[in-house]
């Protein structure tokens, strides 16, 4: 994708487990099942206006198979999508839900923000119901911490818009 933001969804058959993450700016997908299947089995949604790249999976297989450059940007993006998904579950399992909250504003930052001045920006809009189900907690959960991390001055939030203040307090240990 080489602008925009997009919210890739996926819901099992009970609609009581939801998968959701987010694709931004010089970002490849779907990396997840190429060479392996021939249908995508998420939703990918567009949460701005966006602009992307399409290639055919027949024809980007064929290219990453013939390329060892290609393969390795290929493998390189797969390993980077996994360390992504690894470090979600290991801070965003968690019994406790503010936490769980904090450690996906923080994910968030890491993942989506850009550095301006003395702050971390979002450049997109992120809405308190894709947090919620980011962090697998009640938009309540998600609307109260907000406040409470406003109040104590760590971010902003206005219109649909992130701001990181503190963003020591929100850097996770690698």
């Amino acid at each position: 994708m080489n602008k925009g933001l997009i919210r890739i969804e996926r819901l099992d058959d009970t609609a009581s487990y939801n998968f959701l993450e987010f694709i931004s700016e010089k970002q490849p997908f779907p990396l997840l099942d190429m060479f392996e299947s021939e249908k995508y089995y998420f939703s990918a949604v567009a949460v701005t206006d966006i602009e992307v790249c399409y290639v055919s999976s027949a024809i980007f297989e064929k290219v990453v198979q013939l390329d060892l450059e290609q393969l390795r940007l290929f493998n390189s993006d797969l390993n980077s999508l996994v360390k992504k998904q690894m470090r979600r579950i290991q801070y965003c399992v968690t019994s406790k839900a503010k936490e769980r909250v904090k450690n996906t504003l923080s994910i968030l930052m890491e993942d989506l923000g850009e550095r301006v001045d003395d702050k971390i920006v979002i450049p997109h809009p992120i809405l308190i119901n894709d947090i919620s189900k980011y962090s697998g907690t009640t938009r309540e959960t998600v609307g109260h911490t907000i406040r409470e991390l406003v109040k104590g001055k760590k971010i902003t939030y206005k219109y649909k818009e992130l701001v990181f203040i503190d963003i020591d307090y929100f850097h996770l240990s690698k």
